[in-house]
């Protein structure tokens, strides 16, 4: 138990993971709301950081990203926003302005190929790491041809 602390810093930090304010916890803990915000920084480095409502953990963003996933993919996957995807590559020092790798490039006549072979724009876009829209949008230009 912490000094002064009602409560111990598991507990603290389950509450905090569950969405309560750090207003809220330190009044159920009896101590400040600094004081609370201090004890858990310090326990940031402990416990795998995920962002709220997000299936992947800051490291599996990371990796993904360093893999050549782009920002929008890895937010899509993960239900979260870019903007937070890139916040948080941002704080672990990943440097997102440069292209992680180079996206696949695929022409129109690859598009339409695949598409007469039976694949869907879906499974298109997801081989050529694309969104289905753009592929959509290839497919209708080329039948306007």
């Amino acid at each position: 138990m912490l000094t002064k602390s009602k409560l111990t810093l598991a507990e603290l930090e389950v509450l905090r993971r569950k969405g309560f304010s750090y207003s809220a916890i330190s009044k159920k803990a009896g101590i400040s709301r600094n004081r609370l915000w201090k004890l858990l920084r310090d326990l940031e480095g402990e416990f795998e950081e995920r962002p709220r409502g997000s299936r992947l953990t800051v490291s599996e963003m990371i990796t993904r990203y360093e893999r050549g996933q782009t920002v929008g993919k890895i937010a899509r996957v993960s239900l979260v926003s870019e903007t937070t995807v890139s916040k948080r590559l941002r704080q672990k020092g990943i440097d997102i302005n440069q292209t992680p790798l180079r996206r696949s490039k695929i022409s129109r006549a690859k598009i339409v190929e695949l598409t007469e072979e039976g694949y869907s724009p879906e499974q298109i876009a997801e081989k050529a790491d694309l969104h289905p829209a753009t592929i959509r949008y290839h497919l209708r230009k080329h039948l306007e041809r």
